[in-house]
């Protein structure tokens, strides 16, 4: 007797997986791209916070001075114990001749009638 082939054949099942069967493209960044919107990020808030804080300066009964040097205190306050010394100092530096360079920058565009021009005069 013979048997029937169709009953005796088993469907054999196929268990490769296509390879980029719909597949999403992941968008990637470059670190420096996520950095860049991070800065962008951290800057945006802190301006916000610092416009706020400038209107609480005016609404104060101390001298601007005086407000502005106990908000500086404690910012570099909660750096120093945040970070290393090392990281710190480092930090200290570059702020103050960033902050400084810029000053000196915009007053010289906006006052250049203040500007010093130093001159190859010597006396000796």
């Amino acid at each position: 007797m013979k048997k029937n082939k169709k009953k005796n054949k088993k469907v054999k099942e196929n268990n490769v997986i296509p390879f980029k069967q719909d597949s999403k493209s992941i968008e990637r960044h470059k670190p420096e791209e996520l950095k860049e919107n991070e800065i962008t990020r951290v800057n945006d808030h802190f301006k916000k916070n610092f416009e706020e804080l400038e209107k609480f300066a005016d609404e104060a009964r101390l001298s601007s001075s005086d407000l502005w040097y106990r908000i500086l205190f404690y910012a570099k306050q909660r750096h120093i114990h945040a970070t290393s010394y090392a990281d710190y100092k480092i930090n200290d530096e570059l702020s103050t001749k960033e902050v400084t360079g810029n000053f000196a920058e915009f007053t010289n565009k906006q006052f250049p009638e203040l500007k010093i021009t130093e001159s190859d005069k010597k006396l000796h």
